[in-house]
C-alpha cells in the first residue's frame, strides 16, 4: 500500500508530540515524572507538563501531582484500529 506524500505544513506538531509522549509509557516505565518525560522526549519540561495535563483533562492519563500514568481510556486509540481494520 502506497502512502501519499504529505507536506509538512499539513501536519499538526502538537498531535505528533502528544502521541510520541504517550508512547514513552511502557512496562518498564509505567509512571513518568515531568523531568523524566522531558529527558526521554527531548521536549521542554513546560511543554511536557502541558501535554500531560491535557491527557489528564481528556481522561487518557492520571496523576498524583508528581508522576503520570496512562488510564484504560488510552486503549481506545488501539481499539479504534482493531474495530476499523479488516482482520
Amino acid at each position: 500500500m502506497n502512502t501519499p506524500a504529505i507536506h509538512p505544513r499539513d501536519l499538526i506538531a502538537g498531535l505528533q508530540k502528544g502521541l510520541a509522549l504517550m508512547q514513552l509509557f511502557s512496562a518498564e516505565q509505567p509512571r513518568l515524572s515531568v523531568p523524566q518525560a522531558a529527558r526521554l522526549s527531548g521536549l521542554t519540561p513546560s511543554a511536557v507538563r502541558r501535554f500531560l495535563l491535557t491527557l489528564v483533562h481528556e481522561g487518557f492519563a492520571e496523576t498524583d501531582s508528581r508522576e503520570y500514568w496512562l488510564t484504560p481510556k488510552a486503549l481506545r486509540i488501539g481499539q479504534a484500529y482493531v474495530d476499523s481494520a479488516q482482520l
